[in-house]
């Protein structure tokens, strides 16, 4: 298993790493760089996000995930899809694995940008989850009907990883959804 996690942090974090360097290009170009407000590439920010998807992002999905596939069952019965299975996936892992991980990812993501006291991180978490959770309702259960239908388990945090970048360099964003 700890190879699994290793693996599943690796590519996580160089889709993550990818994906942060490609959102900023896109933000200098689209919003500009002035004098009074010069933007220039962050490397920090790209060692953030590498460092979230090789430590959290990665081997907390690679678990959950086969936490949902050992509760569950196969999303596949005789080549069929199980619908009731796959149903009760995406419901799953939108409320019991999303949910958590956005507390955990914006939690983290404020230790790494320098929060110390506690109440600065959770105040972090507060001001950034409810509109990450709310919008993650529209995309996630989607995103993983696909996930949870047509992959299998050895694809599944490269895919959400992908997405969550996707959705991230689309809105804009400065955290993967």
């Amino acid at each position: 298993m700890p190879r699994l996690l290793l693996r599943a942090g690796l590519t996580s974090s160089g889709i993550m790493t990818v994906a942060d360097v490609i959102a900023q290009n896109i933000e200098r170009q689209v919003l500009g760089s002035t004098p009074e407000k010069p933007r220039e590439y962050d490397p920090h920010r790209t060692v953030r996000f590498a460092v979230v998807g090789l430590t959290l992002h990665g081997p907390y999905f690679q678990r959950g995930f086969a936490m949902v596939d050992r509760h569950f069952g196969q999303s596949l019965l005789h080549g069929k899809p199980a619908w009731t299975v796959i149903g009760k996936k995406v419901l799953s892992t939108q409320f019991a694995l999303n949910a958590p991980f956005m507390v955990l990812l914006f939690g983290w993501m404020g230790m790494l940008e320098g929060r110390r006291e506690g109440v600065e991180i959770w105040d972090n978490v507060v001001q950034k989850w409810p509109a990450a959770f709310w919008a993650g309702n529209l995309f996630w259960p989607c995103a993983n009907f696909l996930n949870l239908r047509f992959l299998g388990p050895q694809h599944r945090v490269a895919y959400v990883a992908a997405c969550g970048a996707l959705c991230a360099l689309k809105k804009g964003h400065r955290e993967p959804v």
